[in-house]
């Protein structure tokens, strides 16, 4: 218990001084996603959105890149080392937005234990998520997290950028989607393929009684199934789970769109103990 009083300490001083600066100036850049800007491909938000989290990934010792081929969304690629026994690791999120008027459009509000701001619980949260649940696992595989910018347009890169990156990408033995939603606060929610006789089952029941003393709660995948079928139908053998940090009152996709600060926080940890039972098998 100890123990884990200190991380979650270390988890919520790393959002509050870390995270935090970082996720609201990415707010105020206008990411809009290509199905909503017929000319994003001239105004390089999308761009920038994707270069300014590379650079605070990179801050935190992993090896961090934008990739971009013809024609395509940006996608970020960052690597954090690891054991290498069962498998990469792969973490997917997404940078993109949804464009909405008045109050929350490309402003980054802190209030009442909440983020204001477009993007931040769909899906800005999850790369910062990912590093520092990276930080305070105590053992993982090789993981490589993929965060591209064009999920709310259909992902219609995705594929081609799994493909281009297999080589990179190698054996994967576990997907982590962070672009889920909860029903609530009071549990883990999400969703997760993966066979009965599977490490991962009880895993996650250990993981939702450990973090929010309950069991886990079962959610819907990210709005439409898009990325998590798309990353299910390549890595067909690989067990999958799709979580977030949106809950119902989040208002995503809405001018007042906001981030659960203390759900966030459980969310981290979460991620980092998946991360630790997966190295374990």
């Amino acid at each position: 218990m100890v123990f884990e009083n200190r991380v979650r300490g270390v988890i919520a001083r790393r959002w509050a001084y870390d995270v935090l600066p970082s996720l609201m100036e990415l707010i105020r850049i206008r990411a809009v996603s290509p199905a909503y800007d017929s000319n994003w491909f001239e105004r390089d938000e999308l761009w920038d959105a994707a270069d300014h989290v590379r650079e605070w990934i990179a801050r935190h010792g992993m090896v961090a890149e934008v990739v971009q081929l013809p024609g395509r969304t940006p996608l970020v690629v960052a690597e954090a080392g690891g054991r290498d026994d069962r498998g990469t690791v792969v973490v997917y999120g997404h940078l993109d937005t949804v464009p909405s008027p008045g109050f929350g459009r490309w402003r980054a509000v802190l209030r009442d234990g909440r983020l204001y701001g477009r993007g931040a619980a769909d899906d800005g949260y999850a790369g910062y998520a990912a590093v520092t649940a990276l930080a305070v696992s105590r053992d993982h595989e090789r993981t490589v997290l993929l965060l591209e910018t064009g999920a709310e347009s259909g992902s219609p890169d995705l594929d081609v950028y799994l493909t281009a990156l297999a080589g990179r990408l190698g054996d994967v033995s576990l997907v982590i989607g962070l672009d889920g939603a909860a029903a609530g606060y009071e549990r883990w929610w999400l969703t997760t393929r993966a066979t009965p006789d599977s490490w991962l089952l009880p895993a996650l029941a250990g993981i939702g009684a450990r973090v929010f003393g309950r069991p886990c709660g079962v959610a819907g995948a990210d709005g439409g199934g898009g990325p998590a079928d798309m990353l299910a139908r390549r890595y067909p053998d690989a067990r999958h789970v799709v979580t977030g940090a949106a809950g119902p009152d989040s208002n995503t996709h809405a001018r007042d769109e906001s981030l659960n600060l203390a759900y966030a926080y459980r969310v981290t940890e979460s991620l980092a103990l998946l991360l630790e039972a997966h190295a374990r098998g």
